[in-house]
């Protein structure tokens, strides 16, 4: 018997505006979710916990990749991010301290193709990196020893 991930038609959709990026992420997600089956009546998946080291390892991206991916993903409306709560966090500064992120795809959602369908996830580096670098000027970092 051969085991399968049913996708659904929109990655197919989106395949020509995605990112390598974000299509690995995006299927990793799919693989997660809908391509397991739980409990008797076998039903798939809808939520994952997927830790950063997860995504690290199953789709070969570095953390900064992974962060500039998930928000084009979610910007587009093609995934979903909750807390352990079910509370979904639309931003990077929502789900800033969560330990626990849980990863949905959001095609039972209404895709909205006309969110933004040519914006990939490189248009988004910028605003990425701005926050990185206000947050590391908000830390207060030093290379000095103390002293006695």
């Amino acid at each position: 018997m051969i085991k399968t991930t049913p996708v659904p038609n929109v990655v197919f959709e989106y395949m020509p505006t995605l990112s390598e990026a974000e299509l690995k992420l995006y299927l990793v997600i799919l693989r997660q979710t809908l391509g397991w089956q739980t409990g008797k009546n076998k039903a798939r998946k809808v939520y994952d916990w997927i830790s950063a080291s997860q995504f690290q390892k199953k789709a070969g991206l570095s953390r900064r990749a992974i962060t500039t991916a998930l928000a084009s993903l979610t910007h587009r409306n093609l995934i979903l991010i909750a807390d352990e709560h079910g509370t979904v966090l639309h931003t990077p500064q929502s789900r800033k301290g969560k330990t626990r992120l849980y990863y949905r795809v959001a095609v039972d959602n209404g895709v909205n193709k006309s969110v933004d369908n040519e914006t990939t996830s490189a248009e988004y580096a910028p605003e990425i990196s701005r926050l990185i670098t206000s947050v590391a000027q908000k830390m207060l970092c030093t290379k000095e020893t103390p002293t006695k």
